[in-house]
């Protein structure tokens, strides 16, 4: 066969292949477009549910209903039945129209009355005034946490985690144990990585904490310095 044409086939058989990825890769980026565009029904609360509610007994008083939502649009540790926490109390108050998460229901503690969400663990930390928000910040908010290390560096440690406890204030029942603890001390609900980055910053820096609305928008981890302030 010449040359020329063995040199023709190859040609085509490359283009062709080409094609081929093409058209597998349109056909995969379509693919994740649908699945992410999928419905798919979620928890949500029809009427508001106060603080300390059981879920059976949110679910006996019909405070709940399922919505068909994008799978893209899903909150994070959102629910689709009420069985994960039929056992649990509301450790924070829940407007209505809200999905229902499981970071939204504790087991509480019947020694402490500290109620701490899911699978998560309990840390307290001390502020100043200034760093928890001028005292802003109550049992049920959710905070970012930033640290700063010799005046130098800042950056964001923690995009959104929520607080159990103020003092002896604790988001399930009002009140904690005896001990005269001032509202300087935070109690988190973290998980075992958070614990250990805000444990260590606190020995490595200040931390500052910045109050979110359902709205607020944090991520990443980008260092600001002293050279960033013009």
């Amino acid at each position: 066969m010449p040359r020329r044409t063995v040199l023709l086939i190859a040609a085509a058989g490359a283009a062709l292949l080409g094609v081929l990825l093409v058209i597998l890769y349109v056909n995969g980026v379509d693919s994740r477009a649908r699945k992410g565009q999928e419905v798919v029904e979620v928890l949500y609360t029809k009427s508001a549910i106060q603080l300390g509610t059981s879920g059976s007994a949110a679910q006996k008083a019909g405070a709940f209903e399922l919505r068909q939502v994008p799978r893209v649009a899903i909150a994070t540790g959102a629910l689709s039945n009420v069985s994960p926490i039929a056992g649990l109390n509301a450790i924070t108050a829940i407007p209505a129209g809200q999905p229902v998460t499981s970071a939204q229901w504790g087991q509480p503690n019947t020694t402490t009355s500290l109620a701490i969400p899911g699978n998560k663990i309990a840390v307290a930390i001390q502020l100043g005034d200034p760093q928890r928000v001028a005292g802003y910040v109550t049992p049920g908010s959710e905070v970012a946490v930033f640290l700063t290390r010799g005046n130098n560096t800042t950056n964001l440690l923690l995009s959104r985690v929520q607080v159990i406890a103020v003092g002896t204030t604790t988001a399930s029942s009002g009140s904690g144990n005896a001990d005269n603890i001032p509202n300087t001390i935070l109690t988190l609900a973290l998980d075992q990585g958070e614990a250990s980055k805000v444990i260590l910053g606190q020995a490595a820096g200040n931390l500052y904490f910045g109050l979110l609305s359902k709205d607020s928008r944090t991520g990443g981890n980008r260092r600001t310095t002293t050279s960033d302030l013009g």
